[in-house]
């Protein structure tokens, strides 16, 4: 009995069929790596989006009915939304692990530049004019970061305090802050946090009353 072997036409359908098929596994799996890859990537984005949030949420629901003074001197109300930085308020809790002479209030603000929202922050509450504030970067890749103020009626404000004549009205009672981002990323996305009710950081805006907080505060 004869052997017969595979003929040249079906050693090359053959080969054929294989590197297809190896083609195609390798398509597979460069796909799955870019997808693993990006599944990574979004989650590390994620993860620095959550714990912006967490570290912004503990900055405003801790805000402190505290005044304070800038470089030049001059008065700084508790919490002020629309001026220089998108944010800046005086804040409780700031935790001291080593027991370091210093007092648990924090001064912190918010700015973004270009594309980054950073966290600003202060060593001391009245600074002097050789006072250098630490920064930290909170978020990269933002078309727009926006706070607003929401009083007890819910209307919303770009800027707070108000003007001087809401300041006896209790409808104009701060009660939220609510931010808004644009990412490039995950598009807009908004947070709404409460103002604790001890913290009573009113529209109250005269020049007389924020002088006059701010010295008691520095006898204290």
């Amino acid at each position: 009995m004869s052997s017969r072997g595979f003929t040249l036409l079906e050693m090359l359908v053959a080969l054929s069929v294989f590197s297809v098929i190896g083609i195609m596994s390798s398509q597979l799996v460069v796909r799955m790596m870019d997808t693993t890859e990006r599944v990574t990537e979004r989650g590390k984005e994620l993860t620095e989006l959550q714990r912006a949030f967490e570290i912004l949420r503990r900055d405003i629901e801790q805000v402190s009915f505290r005044y304070v003074r800038d470089e030049l001197g001059d008065a700084g109300l508790p919490l002020e939304i629309g001026g220089h930085e998108l944010i800046e308020l005086t804040r409780n809790g700031w935790v001291n692990p080593t027991g370091a002479a210093r007092t648990e209030l924090q001064r912190v603000g918010y700015e973004l530049r270009g594309s980054d929202l950073y966290r600003i922050f202060w060593p001391v509450l009245d600074r002097a004019p050789t006072t250098q504030p630490l920064e930290q970067l909170l978020l990269s890749d933002l078309l727009n970061a926006e706070f607003r103020a929401v009083d007890l009626s819910g209307a919303e404000y770009l800027y707070w305090p108000l003007s001087p004549e809401y300041d006896d009205d209790p409808e104009r009672q701060l009660v939220a802050i609510r931010l808004t981002v644009d990412s490039e990323v995950f598009g807009e996305i908004q947070r709404l946090w409460e103002v604790p009710v001890e913290a009573d950081v009113l529209s109250k805006t005269s020049t007389e009353t924020v002088e006059g907080k701010v010295e008691e505060e520095v006898e204290d």
